[in-house]
């Protein structure tokens, strides 16, 4: 039995990377879409590797459509993923074009829809924000205060009357890009005006985001689903950063098994199948913790899976080998430990004490990627040094 996942990256994510040696010792092959050059298509992990030409950017729907078709007729993938946020809005667009003319799609625009099917959540608005936070505390998470604008006009005036500090938030749009904390007229000014020139715009359906700030210790909390059922899940602590909105260099993996009822009942309400992780802060390790976003890809720390004994990649595969969920007698299990990340901590820190105190996530059993890994930290160490 064999199984087939097409992984697509347009932003050039080191993450992302990691995933097909990890399938792949799962017995679940990759099929790799990238731009030329980019760290996605350096794996030696894949089965197939489709480059697209960095010349040809994705100016319309057809185009990124027909890219997809010909990826999926090449490799018969059985599910998509990628961590691109852009890129899953315009397939979620696609889908909904193809969906419009289902009763008279050719055989190809029909394996791609089917495709689309599979991977995402049935309803494209479900993706938002906003409507992601609202679903988080129906599971029972704790949610904090926000406010919401369909426009950027309408901001203008909501804007006024709201107490600072707040973050701002587009939907589709990652943190750095999509996220900002407006301390003053003059942050929200900058801002705002970024985010309309560069970002997806908002509508009624994925509004603009106005959260307030919350107290407590961050934390992610990783996950995987089929089906609506949870497989498993993760929670860790970044220990260090690129940035304050970065990338987590230094995770440690924590034991928070009471969070189960309510991240099951979150998977269930939404029927996903897919990776995902939760942005939270907690105020004490026995309460429930407060959820301030919800992201339905693959996330960060999936790359330290084999260092802290995750079951996340193991279990997703087997549902995508047999088609449905095994037994499982428990999501989460306590194995803690701090894991560094290469080469993020080495960007951060070369002289950083978690490299020589702790595992190192390097791809060892992917020599192509892990070559590149370590091309792009001397890199690093020589612009750094001159």
């Amino acid at each position: 039995m064999t199984a087939q996942i097409l992984l697509a990256d347009l932003n050039n994510n080191i993450s992302l990377a990691h995933l097909p040696a990890l399938f792949r010792s799962f017995a679940v092959d990759s099929a790799v879409l990238a731009k030329e050059g980019h760290i996605l298509l350096h794996t030696s992990a894949a089965k197939h590797y489709i480059p697209i030409s960095k010349s040809k950017p994705f100016d319309t729907y057809s185009h990124l459509a027909n890219t997809l078709s010909n990826a999926e007729q090449q490799t018969s993938a059985q599910f998509f993923l990628t961590n691109d946020e852009i890129l899953i809005r315009n397939l979620l667009k696609i889908r909904e074009r193809l969906r419009q003319i289902a009763g008279d799609a050719t055989e190809r625009q029909q394996a791609v829809l089917t495709l689309l099917e599979k991977s995402f959540l049935p309803d494209a608005n479900d993706y938002g924000r906003a409507r992601l936070l609202e679903h988080a505390k129906s599971a029972g998470f704790i949610i904090p205060d926000y406010a919401t604008a369909t426009s950027w006009e309408t901001a203008e005036a909501l804007v006024m009357d709201l107490p600072k500090p707040f973050y701002l938030k587009v939907s589709f749009e990652a943190g750095g890009i999509g996220v900002a904390r407006i301390e003053n007229d003059d942050d929200y000014s900058k801002a705002s005006h970024f985010m309309r020139t560069t970002c997806v715009q908002p509508d009624a359906e994925c509004p603009i985001v106005f959260q307030q700030p919350v107290s407590g210790q961050e934390l992610t909390l990783n996950f995987s689903a089929w089906n609506g059922t949870l497989l498993a899940y993760d929670v860790l602590m970044p220990l260090t950063r690129h940035q304050d909105t970065g990338p987590s260099c230094v995770l440690q993996s924590l034991y928070r098994p009471h969070w189960e009822p309510y991240l099951k009942s979150l998977v269930q309400n939404i029927g996903y199948s897919g990776f995902g992780g939760l942005d939270v802060f907690e105020q004490d390790p026995a309460t429930v913790p407060t959820a301030i976003e919800v992201n339905l890809r693959p996330p960060h720390g999936l790359q330290v899976s084999r260092h802290i004994k995750s079951t996340l990649v193991s279990r997703f595969s087997h549902c995508l080998l047999n088609g449905e969920t095994p037994e499982i007698d428990q999501c989460h299990y306590d194995h803690e430990k701090t894991v560094a990340i290469f080469p993020d901590e080495v960007f951060r820190d070369p002289k950083s004490i978690y490299l020589e105190e702790c595992p190192v996530c390097i791809p060892w059993d992917d020599p192509s990627l892990c070559a590149k890994l370590f091309e792009l930290a001397t890199m690093k160490n020589k612009m750094t040094r001159s």
